[in-house]
């Protein structure tokens, strides 16, 4: 009889399978110790919405001092209260605040039906967790970036009236140049009144003596051309200067900025204060017209153009170049400003853009010009610059989009950072 060798024999492969598969380490784990130690609200319900189990840290967060398993949950006013407006829906997660023991506490709770493949629905689980440090944290979160966007107002205002104050300093370098500009025409106009009040006068006196009238005439509209030249002169580079100094308080989107246009203006502004024998050579590209803050733009060639001419010297030097070139190149337009005079060492190329850092002498200048210039080309245009050197001249590069990117459109808020965040 094999029977007991067989049953020997499938005990044996039956303990080696159980030894196998590690099935000796499972060790069953009561109910108290996962759901009661849990610190999420746990509480089930059957399909006829009696309480069949709830766990220690539910009856904590609605202060229940007494059993309530069988009980319907309707009766149980502190948690129906609660869940009452969404026991109904299929699957609900909603926030609501219950005054526990801690006091009041805010907490995420879900209703969800359990079921099966077989029966729709067995019973509800409803689980309640604490969230009040997470609301906290929020909270907290939302004081710091309405602290930070105030912050952002105040210290974009101060930039702006950083950039305002340079460019006044600017007007102030340039003024007696730009004064200058504006005497010669008004003596030659003051002039031309003297000999228009003394022309007038001999009109009076020749009574109707044709050819002298004549010549008369032929001498008031000379004089008249004259001084039409001279206002227009002057009044050219006073609305270069207005246009230039107006306060960046009053930042205008320009959808039809003319890069070229504006090289001359800043030219016209600077052409008193320069040396007559500096030769200034223009290689303008056909340019489309980009969008820009037309004011910040002026500020930069203004700046760029001032500090080439006296990189070239001066009034030390009668052989100084300015070479002023423009291009597209993809989404960009390329503006190139070179001079001769001395060389920039590679090292120092970036540090020029530093704030305060200048090659200037004592009292001659701020060191912001081309902080500023950086400033306003990369961080609120999006464009770029560099600091290169060509044929032995020092070359500044500029990179301006044709179409700034929405982002930068900005009314001074941190909107689009929020919304980043």
């Amino acid at each position: 009889d094999f029977t007991p060798i067989a049953l020997a024999l499938s005990g044996l492969f039956f303990f080696i399978g159980i030894y196998w598969h590690r099935f000796l380490d499972i060790i069953p784990i009561a109910r108290n110790i996962i759901v009661e130690e849990m610190d999420q609200g746990i509480i089930i319900l059957d399909k006829s919405d009696l309480v069949i189990d709830i766990n220690i840290a539910a009856l904590k967060l609605f202060r229940i001092q007494k059993s309530v398993l069988g009980q319907p949950i309707q009766n149980i006013e502190k948690i129906w209260e609660v869940i009452k407006h969404s026991y109904n829906q299929k699957s609900s997660t909603f926030e609501a605040l219950i005054k526990s023991e801690k006091g009041e506490m805010n907490c995420s709770i879900t209703v969800k039906p359990i079921s099966t493949e077989i029966q729709d629905q067995l019973g509800v689980l409803i689980t309640i967790n604490d969230i009040t440090m997470l609301v906290n944290l929020y909270d907290e979160k939302m004081k710091l970036l309405s602290q930070m966007e105030e912050t952002y107002v105040k210290l974009n205002s101060t930039q702006l009236q950083l950039i305002h104050k340079e460019k006044l300093a600017s007007i102030g370098q340039i003024a007696a140049g730009m004064a200058h500009e504006i005497k010669n025409p008004l003596s030659f106009i003051q002039s031309n009144h003297r000999f228009l009040e003394r022309y007038i006068n001999d009109v009076y006196k020749v009574g109707n003596k044709t050819e002298e009238l004549d010549e008369i005439k032929a001498e008031i509209d000379d004089i008249l051309f004259d001084s039409k030249d001279g206002l227009k002169r002057i009044l050219g580079v006073v609305n270069s200067l207005l246009d230039f100094s107006r306060n960046e308080n009053e930042r205008n989107l320009e959808r039809n900025f003319d890069v070229n246009i504006s090289l001359d203006e800043a030219l016209k502004i600077l052409k008193g204060n320069m040396n007559p024998s500096t030769k200034i050579k223009k290689e303008y590209g056909h340019l489309p017209e980009i969008v820009c803050y037309g004011s910040e733009i002026n500020q930069v060639f203004l700046n760029l153009l001032n500090n080439a001419y006296h990189a070239t010297g001066g009034d030390k030097n009668d052989q100084g170049l300015i070479i002023i070139r423009t291009s597209e190149a993809d989404e960009y337009v390329v503006i190139e400003i070179l001079n001769t005079g001395e060389r920039i060492s590679p090292e120092f190329r970036q540090k020029i853009f530093e704030p305060f850092y200048t090659t200037k002498a004592s009292g001659k200048g701020t060191g912001l010009g081309l902080s500023i210039v950086s400033d306003i080309v990369i961080k609120r245009h999006n464009g770029k610059i560099e600091v290169l050197e060509e044929n032995n001249m020092t070359m500044f590069r500029v990179y301006l989009k044709k179409e700034m990117d929405k982002s930068l459109i900005s009314t001074g808020s941190l909107e689009f950072v929020l919304q980043e965040t």
